[in-house]
């Protein structure tokens, strides 16, 4: 302070104010300022989430993805896989490396049985330089030298067709498993750069899920249906036909009515979407379909996140590129969905952005591709089981899962008002029915011209105009689901507590009746948080959190509603469509896990003997 002494002394008398400002008690009181100044910026900006839930609507948060590219954030390294032995070219040419002095390699294909189960063919030697078969698809090839062994599988498409100069969109669903749209975003920052900057992608920040998991909006987006508005399929039910019998695909439509060739193909094959609970297909249901390779890649020891040599995300981006080069001048319609970077772990999306980025590229660079294709990246819901589930935010997170669409320029052209529509509808509330329904319209457009005149009542075309005000009941989302929403904090008192019971209650003596023996009945350990979230003069209704006993601590979320009697009693009433299981459960289903798939988050089997990471 001797210092600011010296100065004030030196002032001159004509600056009072200086004087002022050197002041020390007025010196204290800037900094004081300044200070509640940076914690109110911090507090505003940082914890934006909190804010926008007291708002009750998470859609009203936009990212600002410029922030996040500015950031410069580097590729994230891949965990490493060994050298290749060998590579197969365009024209099913094998190349040895001639690093590992090759003595000798041969091949067998991989063939469809049924959908669990494949057939591998006897090995035939092959030497370097020579072609696999063009008409077959999928391998596995080993090689030997001197000192070593290498065993190794491709899926690959050589197959072409007569090229064509018609002007047929294309169209091709780059799907990911299990993350938020920021999530998406902060984790894949060079191909989310790349997808936004230079694609010029729209992306869609109220894009809802409408149910529980990957095959609640799986369903909707490929068929325009929920589950259970369809004929049975689901393992445990005796009645149940083939997936492919009964599920109206919208693969087919595009084959069907336009000639596309069309493609389904997605990893992780041992929790396949139509094969985990469901019976699977009675035959390939698309042209070219992954699921025998990615059966037969389940038997050899891979490094983790590896295919022999190549990564687990370039062998199947290599696929779906095959297909893309193979069709892209005759029409197709392709999905390719990955879940193995996403599924368990929000940590390891990050090692699939390099791949990404190079399937990007390769779209970017093929002129004619990108010109006349309608490209979908996105994912099917938020994480469903890391830790921050269990808040708010994560419910939140859970509910609003990515989307972004490139509209080629040809589209732009011929359908300006429709591509102004898609637009604006950027910021409306939007599910997989919406999506769908846009599939819809791309075969009406190429067909006739013109929008097709289908109408469910819930689904919109994102080519057509939805209103600003649209809600999620319009939108056919329910309230358990919807990310804009009003609720209030339920106190959790003896009634909040009893309705909980009734809960648990409805797990052991309804859904689990037929397995009870097998079962260890659950109670119920905690009341987490409860909301009402509608009011209605016959009925409340409320949105539970809970942790249950006898299971490694089960967290539920689910509707409740409780509905007035005339003798002043109350009835309360669940619905398992609207129940989530929001933490891991691992393999303690083990017991009724074939048997009763669909059971397996509510089971914990008395004998506890197995252990699994899934």
């Amino acid at each position: 302070m001797k210092y600011l002494q010296k100065v004030k002394e030196q002032l001159p008398q004509t600056y009072p104010y200086l004087n002022l400002i050197l002041n020390k008690q007025f010196i204290w009181l800037l900094v004081l300022i300044n200070a509640l100044l940076t914690l109110y910026t911090w507090v505003y900006f940082s914890s934006y989430e909190t804010e926008i839930i007291h708002r009750n609507c998470f859609f009203e948060y936009e990212a600002n993805y410029e922030n996040i590219f500015r950031r410069n954030l580097t590729l994230a390294k891949h965990p490493e896989c060994p050298v290749d032995w060998i590579s197969v070219d365009d024209n099913a040419t094998v190349i040895f490396n001639d690093d590992f002095m090759i003595d000798k390699c041969s091949f067998a294909t991989v063939e469809w049985v049924d959908d669990f189960n494949y057939k591998l063919t006897n090995f035939q030697e092959i030497q370097n330089g020579a072609q696999l078969p063009k008409d077959k698809e999928y391998f596995h090839i080993k090689c030997s030298s001197n000192q070593d062994e290498f065993y190794t599988t491709f899926a690959k498409i050589f197959k072409k067709e007569e090229n064509s100069d018609n002007e047929k969109i294309n169209v091709f669903i780059y799907l990911m498993d299990s993350i938020y749209r920021q999530d998406w975003v902060e984790n894949l920052p060079k191909s989310s750069e790349f997808l936004i900057k230079t694609l010029g992608v729209k992306t869609f920040n109220q894009y809802n899920i409408v149910g529980d998991g990957t095959i609640s909006n799986v369903v909707p987006l490929l068929t325009s249906k929920h589950e259970h508005e369809l004929p049975p399929v689901n393992k445990e039910n005796k009645k149940s036909s083939y997936v492919d019998h009964v599920y109206p695909f919208i693969w087919n439509e595009f084959k069907n009515e336009l000639g596309y060739k069309t493609l389904y193909a997605e990893d992780m094959s041992f929790i396949g979407t139509f094969q985990m609970r469901f019976v699977g297909m009675s035959k390939p249901p698309t042209d070219h379909y992954m699921r025998p390779y990615q059966l037969s890649t389940l038997k050899i020891n891979n490094k983790p996140f590896c295919i022999g040599g190549r990564t687990h995300a370039r062998a199947n981006i290599e696929y779906g590129e095959d297909f893309i080069k193979r069709y892209r001048n005759t029409g197709f319609f392709g999905t390719l969905f990955i879940s193995e970077y996403s599924h368990n772990d929000l940590n390891t999306i990050k090692y699939i952005d390099e791949d990404l980025l190079k399937f990007l590229e390769f779209f970017h660079r093929d002129i004619k591709l990108r010109e006349k294709t309608i490209l979908f990246v996105m994912s099917d819901h938020g994480p469903r089981f890391q830790e921050t589930r269990r808040s708010t935010v994560g419910s939140l997170k859970e509910r609003n899962p990515f989307l972004s669409i490139h509209i080629p320029e040809i589209f732009k052209k011929k359908y300006p008002l429709e591509f102004k529509n898609l637009e604006e509808n950027s910021k409306r509330i939007l599910s997989p029915f919406d999506v769908h329904r846009t599939l819809i319209d791309i075969i009406s457009l190429e067909k006739t011209g013109k929008l097709s005149e289908r109408n469910d009542g819930r689904a919109k075309s994102l080519f057509s105009s939805i209103s600003k005000n649209r809600t999620c009941n319009e939108a056919g989302i329910d309230s358990f689901w919807c990310s804009c929403k009003k609720q209030e904090t339920a106190v959790v008192n003896e009634k909040i507590i009893k309705i909980a019971k009734e809960f648990v209650n409805f797990i052991n003596d309804f859904l689990l009746i037929d397995i009870k023996d097998k079962c260890t009945r659950l109670e119920l350990n905690n009341v987490n948080n409860a909301y009402l979230v509608n009011k209605k003069q016959e009925y409340l209704e409320y949105i539970f959190q809970i942790e249950t006993k006898n299971n490694d601590g089960g967290l539920y979320e689910f509707t409740a509603k409780e509905r007035f009697n005339s003798d002043g009693s109350s009835t309360y009433i669940f619905d398992k469509k609207l129940i989530s299981r929001i933490n891991k459960y691992k393999n303690a289903a083990h017991c009724i896990a074939n048997d009763y798939p669909n059971l397996r988050q509510y089971c914990f089997c008395k004998n506890q003997t197995l252990t699994s990471s899934i």
